[in-house]
């Protein structure tokens, strides 16, 4: 093996511990039902792979689902309710990724609204803000061919689906419950690893270890890079940023 395959080699192994690193998201459930079981399974899924998961409750899905019967379906000690909670922006701060498991169409027309007269909808509008990815499951929300809504003005279901429309356009992932593992699992994937544009001649690359591979992709395009404070850069990259005149930076945390 020569110096070269053993720095591939390295990074791989690095790169495979920090996907596997227990990564931490909040759950939030709302006061809905509809796809309750699929979610849950999902949300199962993620905590038999090795996520940390922090389960908190709306006023609404404490009086529908109650934090026993979450307890039980989930079979982790859960159940954070408004006045267990002291400071949201630590709450905040502290994850990777938040879940709504139900998506009512109260709370996504609230969201969409920018209304935060709950601790459920500030904590998603503070995630927003924040640039934190938000996954959530739009089964509840399903009007287009619902019986509920069969005789419903055509106008009070655009509503709803453009409130549907504008969460997306705030960046948040609707999804059906069944795919909610697979989403979450890819979208923590990307926010570990992105690379984001800055400017037309530098850009945030978001990675833990940085390697030759990547600068190859911004090589004749960009030559600033910010990369984090504590990130590994190989070798082989910072001979190719010198060759090339890309400037490493390293910047954020």
């Amino acid at each position: 093996m020569n110096y070269e395959q053993l720095v591939n080699f390295l990074v791989k192994e690095v790169l495979n511990r920090l996907q596997n690193e227990p990564k931490r998201g909040l759950v939030i459930y709302t006061g809905g039902s509809i796809g309750f079981k699929e979610a849950n399974d999902q949300i199962k899924k993620l905590l038999r792979s090795n996520w940390d998961l922090t389960v908190l409750l709306s006023r609404g899905a404490e009086k529908l689902l109650t934090a026993e019967l979450i307890k039980r379906k989930l079979g982790i000690d859960c159940g954070l309710t408004d006045i267990d909670i002291k400071d949201v922006n630590n709450l905040v701060n502290d994850i990777e990724i938040i879940i709504v498991p139900i998506l009512t169409i109260n709370t996504a027309a609230k969201i969409a609204m920018g209304i935060r007269d709950s601790l459920t909808t500030y904590i998603i509008s503070s995630a927003i803000i924040k640039g934190i990815p938000i996954i959530a499951a739009k089964d509840s929300c399903k009007v287009g061919d619902s019986f509920s809504f069969s005789k419903a003005p055509k106008a009070y279901v655009n509503m709803i689906k453009n409130h549907l429309k504008r969460l997306e356009d705030y960046g948040i992932k609707l999804v059906r419950a069944n795919q909610l593992y697979k989403t979450t699992i890819n979208s923590s994937i990307r926010n570990k690893f992105a690379v984001q544009l800055e400017d037309d001649s530098s850009c945030k690359l978001n990675k833990k270890v940085i390697t030759r591979e990547d600068l190859i992709k911004l090589k004749n395009k960009k030559k600033k890079v910010f990369v984090r404070k504590d990130c590994i850069i190989t070798s082989l990259a910072e001979e190719l940023a010198r060759d090339t005149g890309i400037e490493i930076v390293r910047k954020f945390d």
